[in-house]
């Protein structure tokens, strides 16, 4: 038997939305005391446009406990370092490491700053050196 006294009445779901919203802001609270507490040096970039703390903040706040968690748990699996640069049906991105593909407007800014820098440096490399340019377009069919 799922309830041991019967089925939940009414006061049993409110009690129960009563103490979501102080979980909820448990949570929100872990965020800010991070944000205030581990300094920024010691942070991992994120891959993401939002950062991982300000997305699981911002779920949090807006749909609940709950939710807040599943976003945590996906940006911990997601925001890790191996990923490659990639394009998924015609579009650019990031394929991460857990096999999803992040597009491009959800990248963060200085991500694509060093993937653009990186690509500029190899067209120069290229420019000037024809060996280069004939193993660049012979391995660009294995660029996936």
């Amino acid at each position: 038997m799922l309830w041991p006294r019967g089925y939940p009445t009414d006061d049993n779901y409110d009690r129960i939305r009563r103490v979501s919203p102080s979980v909820k802001h448990l949570l929100r609270a872990a965020i800010r005391a991070y944000w205030a507490l581990w300094p920024r040096r010691f942070r991992r970039g994120c891959l993401y446009r939002e950062t991982c703390s300000r997305y699981v903040y911002r779920v949090t706040d807006e749909i609940g406990f709950v939710a807040g968690l599943r976003a945590l748990s996906h940006r911990v699996r997601t925001c890790r370092p191996g990923y490659a640069v990639s394009t998924d049906k015609g579009e650019f991105g990031l394929a991460l490491r857990d096999g999803s593909f992040l597009q491009r407007n959800l990248v963060a800014e200085d991500i694509l700053a060093s993937i653009q820098l990186e690509i500029t440096r190899i067209e120069g490399c290229l420019a000037n050196d024809p060996e280069a340019a004939r193993l660049a377009n012979r391995n660009d069919s294995r660029i996936h």
